[in-house]
């Protein structure tokens, strides 16, 4: 008898060994089109208490503390399954996410950076998008004048425009407008300088190995499976973004668009323009 209970002791310690604390883990925002903010996270495995649903919290303040949150209403309830959630702000405010997991009642612990955000969101970067490219597309006139009002924007949140150009317009910019969303969906494989040739040894050479029998070939299937394993490895940091951008591509390329922008997104601050247009294009396929 004891040694029933001796096996079967042994085969339950790894569960409670090995079971996560159900707290999900890098979460992420993307302020999206309209006016909407993306949310990401990843779902925590094999819990040591089954999650029963997700909820959503938003704050205009860095949430630390379930204190700050506990009186508030969560703005979403999702399944334990979902791992994103698309958020419908009213106005330009610098909000702050917090993702709790529900299991017979709300599990408390906040770990800024883990499972709330660190830094704010807000609309106004979009916003200030256009407003520097409108500045950087200013006429100069021949007298080297620029003109003085700037053209109004018209309704840049609205998702219900007037219809400001006539029927006959639309008809003819149609077409182009079609053509400009192909061309962003048809984006080209991307590869650094420093995987065109083959390099000594080292990380770079098991990345260049990789690329050549699996990216290049347009195998994406295996080099989401290499390159996941390759980044799980002790390399630097270095290949390591270049790995992921990789990874981030093969998803692309196979209509993984949720994940390929899990991808691009961690790699923002070091290929900002680089990720924006594959996270444009994922989005817009979404």
């Amino acid at each position: 008898m004891r040694k029933i209970l001796l096996i079967i002791s042994f085969l339950f310690v790894p569960f409670f060994i090995f079971a996560e604390k159900p707290i999900v883990k890098n979460i992420q925002t993307i302020s999206g089109k309209n006016q909407n903010i993306i949310l990401l996270w990843t779902n925590p495995q094999d819990t040591e208490e089954e999650i029963s649903h997700f909820l959503i919290f938003r704050s205009n303040q860095l949430i630390s503390d379930y204190k700050q949150i506990e009186s508030l209403q969560p703005i979403a309830k999702l399944p334990a399954t979902s791992t994103g959630y698309t958020d419908t702000v009213p106005d330009f405010s610098e909000y702050f996410y917090a993702v709790i997991a529900y299991t017979t009642k709300p599990y408390d612990l906040i770990i800024p950076s883990v499972n709330s955000t660190t830094k704010s969101v807000s609309l106004q970067n979009n916003f200030n998008k256009k407003i520097q490219k409108a500045k950087k597309a200013e006429k100069t006139y021949p007298d080297g004048t620029s003109r003085d009002t700037p053209l109004p924007y018209l309704n840049i949140l609205e998702e219900k425009q007037t219809n400001l150009i006539s029927s006959e317009t639309l008809k003819e910019i149609k077409p182009l407008r079609k053509s400009v969303k192909k061309q962003i969906q048809d984006l080209q494989p991307y590869f650094f300088e420093e995987d065109l040739v083959s390099p000594d040894g080292g990380d770079d050479f098991l990345l260049f190995q990789i690329l050549k029998t699996t990216f290049a070939p347009k195998k994406y299937e295996q080099a989401i499976t290499e390159l996941n394993i390759f980044l799980g490895t002790n390399i630097s940091s270095e290949t390591s973004n270049r790995a992921l951008f990789y990874l981030g591509q093969s998803q692309y390329m196979l209509g993984q668009f949720e994940d390929a922008v899990r991808s691009f997104v961690k790699l923002q601050s070091i290929y900002p323009d680089l990720t924006q247009k594959w996270i444009d294009a994922s989005l817009d396929n979404l």
